[in-house]
């Protein structure tokens, strides 16, 4: 967090646009002390369910949920950042806490719907890892466009799908 931290003075300083990707899972202080340099927080939300959460990200959460909140509280600008796998979080449900979750946050200036691809699988075998998630295949933006025109209706911000 100290370099992140300085690395964001120094640009912000030279008049370089800061952007900081998290998934928020870190210690507060550390997201506070960056908010006078950094202009968007590319936020991720993996799953609304601490449980499901859990089981899939190994850790809960709870921390991630409060941070975000307290960015938003803070005044910070946010692109909420979420990855869509298929048997994970490719639900109308999901769907209905992303709404939610925009709708109660005032920092979300977009929602970036990113659905699954496998290109970090190799790495991770290569590297001797198991990856959570190991489908090979792409998940079609078309699996993932009905949920966006339904989020769209509920939301009035931008809803990219990459």
């Amino acid at each position: 967090p100290r370099f992140a931290l300085e690395l964001a003075r120094m640009a912000a300083r030279a008049g370089v646009g800061v952007c900081v990707e998290t998934c928020g899972h870190c210690p507060w202080e550390a997201l506070k002390a960056m908010l006078p340099h950094v202009r968007l927080f590319l936020f991720d939300f993996k799953l609304a369910d601490d449980e499901a959460h859990r089981r899939w990200t190994g850790e809960g959460n709870g921390l991630i949920l409060k941070n975000l909140a307290a960015l938003s509280e803070a005044g910070a600008a946010i692109a909420l950042r979420c990855p869509i796998i298929p048997g994970v979080n490719l639900s109308a449900d999901h769907f209905d806490a992303i709404a939610r979750l925009a709708g109660r946050l005032r920092g979300i200036r977009q929602i970036d719907l990113e659905p699954y691809h496998p290109l970090g699988l190799e790495k991770a075998r290569r590297l001797g890892r198991r990856s959570a998630f190991e489908d090979d295949r792409f998940l079609p933006r078309e699996a993932v466009e009905a949920y966006a025109g339904t989020l769209r209706e509920h939301v009035d911000i931008p809803v990219n799908i990459s």
